[in-house]
């Protein structure tokens, strides 16, 4: 494997230049506000997937029971105990909506 050797530049200039180029392209606000928007939104979709499921089957139940699953393993105590309870409150409320 060939190492990558600049020929008109040193190692410490191309640093320097990388640095420059980052702060001046703002890639860490970017990625921050990529990361931010991507979980805010996350979750008013896992609702809606899951009003859908509610709504519409009543093997749905396995899928939720599985998603639940999942965000038990991935989130903190906290927010999945919250997005059961919402999610929970979104299942009734599809009920009776439609009058069962």
């Amino acid at each position: 494997m060939a190492w990558f050797k600049p020929t008109s530049i040193t190692w410490k200039e191309l640093l320097i230049q990388t640095a420059r180029r980052i702060e001046k392209d703002d890639v860490l606000g970017r990625s921050a506000q990529l990361g931010f928007y991507f979980f805010l939104a996350l979750f008013p979709l896992l609702i809606c997937i899951l009003g859908l499921l509610g709504m519409f089957s009543r093997a749905g139940r396995d899928i939720q029971h599985g998603l639940f699953g999942i965000l038990t393993s991935v989130l903190p105590w906290s927010s999945s105990s919250r997005f059961r309870d919402l999610s929970s409150r979104v299942r009734r409320e599809s009920w009776t909506a439609r009058g069962f």
